[in-house]
């Protein structure tokens, strides 16, 4: 029995797993392809910060 027949008798008989393992591995590989991805944007701006004022307005619907 080759290596693609166990494969294949593994995702028949244990779907469950299988699909896990495929999650797993996709969780592992992705920051290899999106980290090179996001610090090649330009990201480098500061966000200004709102005032306190401005926050427990938008919250509480009151002006201060």
């Amino acid at each position: 029995m080759g290596f693609v027949h166990k494969l294949k008798l593994f995702i028949v008989k244990e779907p469950i797993v299988f699909t896990s393992c495929v999650i797993g591995g996709i969780g592992l590989i992705l920051p290899a392809f999106v980290r090179p991805i996001l610090d090649s944007m330009d990201s480098s701006e500061a966000v200004p910060q709102p005032s306190l004022n401005k926050v427990l307005e938008g919250m509480t619907g009151k002006k201060a």
